[in-house]
């Protein structure tokens, strides 16, 4: 049996860890149990045991660090002995995992994230010299993990280059080519005037320049429309419609202040089917991360979701990413803090319907052809089966 641990995700049905990882490695014949910390309780689903260990401190400040000294106490109550293999999914809690290395377990660490670059850009409320006092700590712990643990799953290549190719699997986020398209009968023209955000809802998301954009979207489209021909009504509303989580939580109330609030549609968060539909209702999706240091060389998960359900993309305009936008041809690259070249990207698709639906088919596409999850599934349960349970 697999023990995989996650306690930093809101959701204990997280995407890559349940709906993708757990589900494959179950699919494949190997017992799972799924230990989480969200306080929603204990339960059995699709054949695996979910342990649920209660919540834990949010990290505000300093309890950042009051949560990595949490895990020594889930070593005591996550029922682990000599012999299993731990599955953890949060970084801040590798310590943790020294603990049980020490103790006999086989420890596999998926990296989603840069973390060292990651600190550098997420703590901004923290002077810069502790934040790269902090990524340097983090970089050593990393280092020491990479002498230790068992092995690694990696989740952009970037990331896999800083553990040994030995013990190293590269399993990107790519989305289940099948799971967010929805047959749809109707011209692309003929879809609402949606458009979609789906992920973390905060300003390192860029939250702030979506909502400024669309409502310079409304103002010029109600008063001047780009084409007199175009399919888009001059009085219809054009809506930003959201759906994910709230980081901090108080920056909803903030935000609701803003003038683009009143054409905003905020759902929470939603389940995968609910998401597909959402999509399927829309004419774009936004993926427009700010330029930090982790997310320049990142892949971001969403621009996949938004290809893989035939949406033409709006992305930040990053190096690598342009690999994936203009390397597909399936959508536009922007400044991210700039909310007018933003809202000039949404005008364009919203008036150039063909060449946007075409777009959204290129993208489509290329999930087909490459980008896709069922390609990760089988490197990962490869690496299990020779490396993990084959060395028990």
């Amino acid at each position: 049996m697999i023990h995989i641990l996650t306690v930093s995700h809101p959701n204990r049905f997280d995407t890559r860890i349940w709906v993708k990882e757990i589900t494959s490695l179950t699919k494949a014949g190997i017992r799972v149990r799924y230990i989480v910390a969200d306080g929603a309780g204990n339960e059995t689903r699709s054949g695996v045991e979910i342990c649920d260990l209660g919540p834990i401190p949010e990290p505000k400040n300093f309890n950042f660090f009051i949560r990595m000294w949490y895990g020594f106490g889930i070593a005591r109550r996550g029922g682990f002995k000599r012999g299993d293999i731990v599955h953890i999914h949060d970084g801040i809690f590798l310590p943790f995992g020294f603990l049980l290395w020490l103790r006999g377990c086989r420890i596999i660490y998926d990296v989603h994230e840069d973390y060292p670059r990651w600190i550098l850009g997420a703590f901004s409320h923290l002077p810069m010299v502790i934040r790269r006092i902090s990524s340097q700590c983090f970089s050593l712990l990393e280092w020491c993990a990479s002498k230790l643990l068992h092995g690694f799953v990696a989740a952009t290549p970037t990331i896999a280059a800083r553990f040994p190719a030995d013990r190293t699997v590269l399993v990107q986020n790519f989305p289940i080519v099948e799971e967010l398209q929805i047959p749809d009968t109707r011209p692309y023209s003929n879809r609402p005037l949606n458009v979609a955000f789906i992920g973390k809802l905060s300003r390192d998301y860029g939250i702030n320049e979506m909502i400024e954009a669309i409502a310079l979207v409304n103002e010029h489209h109600g008063t001047k429309p780009i084409l007199s021909d175009s399919s888009v009504p001059s009085h219809q509303d054009i809506r930003l419609t959201l759906a994910g989580n709230w980081f901090p939580s108080t920056l909803h109330e903030e935000l609701a202040t803003m003038n683009g609030w009143t054409h905003t549609d905020d759902l929470g968060w939603l389940d995968r089917k609910t998401v597909a539909h959402l999509l399927a209702n829309a004419r774009m999706g936004l993926v427009l991360l700010h330029p930090t240091p982790n997310s320049v060389d990142g892949q971001p998960n969403k621009l996949f979701e938004y290809m893989s359900a035939g949406l033409p993309v709006i992305a930040s305009d990053f190096p690598l990413w342009r690999k994936f936008v203009e390397g597909s041809g399936c959508g536009l690259l922007v400044d991210p803090l700039n909310p007018e070249e933003i809202a000039d990207a949404i005008r364009w698709l919203l008036y150039h319907p063909d060449q946007a639906a075409e777009m959204g088919r290129r993208g489509r596409e290329a999930i087909e052809k490459r980008y896709n999850w069922n390609n990760e599934e089988a490197k990962l349960v490869a690496f299990y089966r020779s490396h993990v349970l084959g060395a028990c």
